[in-house]
């Protein structure tokens, strides 16, 4: 048996490549200790908490829930983060009202 054959392989995303490429301790911290940023950079929260608030609404919606019932389940999700991040969280609450305003039907 040759030492390819016994050398244990290990795939490497993308944006793992570029973070080693980057800064290996990033690297490091992100990939070999598997250790999270403490506080995220305002965009990165936004993206976050908004998605899980789009989450909870579509699969309310899903399941046969109203529309009403889906905005109202996305809000208390966004505003579970109010303490936490007050001003991400009334930048998303305004996106959602233009986002739900756009959805609602025209009569």
């Amino acid at each position: 048996m040759t030492d390819l054959e016994t050398t244990p392989t290990y795939k490497v995303s993308n944006s793992e490549a570029i973070t080693w490429l980057t800064c290996q301790r990033r690297w490091y911290y992100q990939h070999a200790r598997n250790l999270k940023p403490k506080k995220y950079g305002d965009a990165l929260n936004r993206g976050i908490i908004g998605h899980e608030a789009m989450q909870i609404y579509y699969d309310a919606i899903k399941v046969g829930g109203s529309t009403e019932v889906a905005e109202s389940m996305a809000r208390s999700c966004l505003m579970s983060y109010y303490s936490q991040d007050s001003i991400v969280v009334t930048e998303l609450l305004t996106i959602f009202d233009n986002y739900f305003a756009m959805q609602a039907p025209n009569d």
